[in-house]
């Protein structure tokens, strides 16, 4: 599959700009077409690698966990695996699960007073599940903190840090 290489906004306008001047011109008109003006390109500011973000799931799960394990206010916070696989003992096949909690948050927690927290953590595209959903809703219920975060910044509005 061969690509075009990628066009600037400045490359896109210049060949429309173009384009709408040669049709004004088939129609009889002056062959001119008001442009449009883009302001001056800016040098880009360097970013806070403390807030970058984070492209997949893994990333700002890891982002998130070295967050939390470095706040006063967090007593401390781990990784919950889930899923499972499947083993072969004695020749037989078995499908053995990891947290058979469905939709169990991807991290747990407990702040330094006490309380326990569930963070569900999804990409900037990524979407709950009705498992992970019901599980926040049952963590809420139940006096826990929990919320689904995208960034640390949801962490912190989650914990109240």
């Amino acid at each position: 599959m061969n690509r075009k290489p990628r066009q600037s906004l400045r490359e896109i306008l210049a060949t429309n700009q173009a384009q709408l001047d040669f049709m004004s011109k088939l129609a009889g008109g002056t062959g001119h077409v008001n442009k449009v003006v883009l302001p001056p390109v800016r040098a880009r500011e360097p970013r806070d690698p403390c807030k970058a973000a984070a492209t997949s799931e893994a990333d700002i799960q890891k982002a998130i966990l070295k967050f939390l394990r470095v706040h006063p206010a967090v007593g401390f916070a781990i990784r919950i695996n889930s899923g499972g696989a499947v083993e072969t003992h004695n020749g037989v096949e078995r499908y053995i699960t990891y947290n058979s909690q469905r939709g169990m948050s991807d991290i747990f927690g407990v702040m330094k007073g006490g309380r326990a927290f569930f963070i569900e953590v999804k990409s900037a595209t990524g979407r709950l599940t009705q498992h992970q959903n019901d599980f926040i809703v049952m963590a809420l219920n139940s006096g826990a903190l929990a919320g689904v975060a995208r960034s640390i910044d949801d962490v912190q509005n989650i914990l109240g840090i």
